[in-house]
């Protein structure tokens, strides 16, 4: 099994048997799955059907000794990604990290297209239901609860600016003990730091991936199965509106397109407060 880490770092964890495999697949967010088709408690198409059942995306590469016709065609019957009969020497090996790398890059590609259609969807939604907002409360307070019950989100929160920090000032759901816990006693690390850089800078900030945040943040986070999250400035022209906060529960989620998406849905955001606020 192949971690969430972009190629060449690929990071590998084998295991042995069927059931610490699977518990290992609820514990952790992996990019891969190889499997042997000769094991035994089970064959390599049995694991593959317990692996679709919970995990339906995830890419399943199945290697065998000898296979035949008949094991190939069951094997892509049974919905493997890809299927690799062993060879002798190093060759087999970078033909396998060939494969993983053609696998994941596929499956990263297939759930941007998707994900980028959703966002802007989403966004669209949410944009309209600024124009019936008459107060800067019931702007936030939507911002937050579209994006928190999407499904692209898992989360969102908007921060004020406060003495040069940023503290959360609206947050829609069940989250206020997180926030608690990030931001209690000025400790919130990561959370605080990116969002005022992003007020700073009046740009978009991004943590990609929370194994490689602090640790502080990153227990918290991966906790609730955060992996990512977006900081968006709320600036039109010389005025700043706070800070935008969003997450997702897969590393890697906002990519370029996302991010200028993002960027100009708290432009709009903050156009609609200062809207409110002249008149």
């Amino acid at each position: 099994m192949s971690s969430g880490k972009n190629p060449p770092n690929v990071t590998v964890h084998t295991e042995n048997h069927r059931k610490e495999a699977l518990a290992r697949l609820e514990r952790e967010q992996f990019d891969c799955v190889v499997s042997d088709y000769e094991m035994p408690e089970m064959n390599g198409l049995e694991l593959l059907d317990a692996v679709r059942r919970e995990h339906s995306e995830i890419p399943v590469i199945l290697m065998t000794g000898g296979g035949s016709e008949k094991t190939a065609s069951e094997s892509i019957s049974a919905g493997v990604t890809d299927y690799l009969r062993k060879g002798t020497g190093r060759r087999q090996f970078v033909v396998l990290a060939n494969r993983i790398e053609n696998a994941v890059s596929h499956r990263r590609t297939e759930r941007a297209v998707r994900r980028q259609i959703d966002i802007n969807d989403l966004i669209w939604d949410v944009s309209q239901s600024l124009l019936e907002a008459t107060t800067r409360e019931e702007i936030e307070e939507s911002v937050c609860e579209r994006l928190a019950d999407s499904e692209s989100y898992l989360f969102a929160w908007i921060g004020k600016v406060d003495g040069g920090k940023v503290v959360p000032r609206v947050s829609i759901g069940t989250e206020a003990e997180y926030l608690d816990a990030v931001f209690r006693d000025g400790r919130a690390g990561d959370e605080s730091r990116s969002s005022s850089r992003a007020v700073e800078l009046g740009e978009i900030q991004i943590i990609q991936n929370v194994d490689d945040s602090s640790e502080k943040w990153r227990e918290q986070a991966l906790e609730r199965d955060r992996s990512s999250r977006a900081a968006i400035p709320l600036r039109y022209e010389a005025s700043v509106y706070g800070v935008l906060n969003v997450y997702a529960d897969h590393p890697h989620a906002f990519d370029e397109t996302e991010q200028r998406v993002l960027s100009k849905f708290g432009n709009s955001i903050a156009y609609a407060i200062n809207s409110i606020r002249t008149r």
